[in-house]
């Protein structure tokens, strides 16, 4: 992958995107199927995210960069080659590190900053993840469920399961969703903070297509700190849609279980205590 990061470079050095002096790749980890890092000066002065992937994600990806250039707190695209597979976008000051008790104010700037500006789309003929996208909001959210369920096993029932399920099915008859051109994977994970813990920053989207309360309550879910109504409610109502909350964070709760099992197990127990409490509201 090193000859591949030097041709990219190389390329940037051509076009003009990038100094000659920043030419010092620091690849992140956790990263899988791709590969992603910064560029570097001498000095370790960053330039700018360099990320690999396959063409249809990169193409998804510069769309979605290139539809939200207005929000300042999502990347500013500057390049992408889908033939060579790799995105490049300008790197942004910030620490994955916030303080707990600053949860319901990081959820509230996102409402305010981030998901009161997401477009709608018009085309109601794709839901979900883009690079798999389902022909209605419930098959997506089907899909998801059950895919936690495998994961999460005996620790929650099935009568637990059937019940997600059924909130499922009378959320998509009942809310008459509208589409909007989503982050995807809009979580804590992917959010920068300064020291303040102020949220300036919200990286590496999954481009989704599907209501915003489901962004809200999925960033909500991705930390298990503060898990209560207070924390959320405030930024429901900024967006307009408290109505059905208490129903989409169960579902978003349940599905985050399951990543949770997978990715941070550590995490469960907190999870399971919030699952004990919203599910008896």
């Amino acid at each position: 992958m090193r000859g591949n990061i030097q041709e990219i470079i190389q390329i940037l050095h051509n076009k003009k995107l990038i100094n000659r002096e920043y030419d010092n790749f620091k690849q992140f980890n956790g990263t899988t199927d791709s590969v992603i890092g910064v560029l570097l000066n001498n000095e370790g002065e960053p330039s700018v995210i360099v990320k690999t992937d396959d063409s249809q994600y990169i193409n998804l990806v510069e769309n979605f960069m290139n539809e939200y250039q207005s929000i300042s707190l999502f990347p500013k695209f500057v390049y992408a080659d889908s033939d060579k597979g790799f995105l490049v976008y300008d790197f942004q000051n910030g620490s994955g590190d916030f303080k707990r008790e600053n949860k319901k104010k990081i959820i509230n700037q996102l409402a305010t900053k981030v998901l009161s500006q997401l477009k709608p789309v018009s085309d109601i003929s794709q839901w979900g993840n883009l690079d798999t996208p389902f022909s209605s909001w419930f098959d997506f959210q089907e899909e998801r469920i059950t895919y936690s369920r495998n994961t999460i096993g005996d620790i929650l029932s099935e009568k637990e399961f059937k019940m997600v399920m059924e909130i499922v099915n009378r959320l998509c008859t009942t809310q008459n969703y509208k589409p909007y051109l989503l982050h995807g994977d809009c979580g804590f994970h992917n959010f920068l903070f300064n020291e303040s813990s102020d949220l300036v920053g919200v990286i590496d989207p999954i481009p989704t297509i599907g209501p915003v309360i489901h962004e809200l309550s999925f960033a909500f879910c991705s930390s298990p700190e503060l898990l209560n109504m207070e924390t959320i409610v405030e930024a429901a109502k900024i967006l307009d849609c408290a109505q059905s909350l208490k129903e989409e964070v169960i579902v978003n709760l349940y599905c985050r279980i399951g990543t949770c099992i997978k990715h941070h197990p550590a995490d469960l127990p907190m999870y399971l205590e919030a699952w004990k409490e919203w599910k008896s509201v």
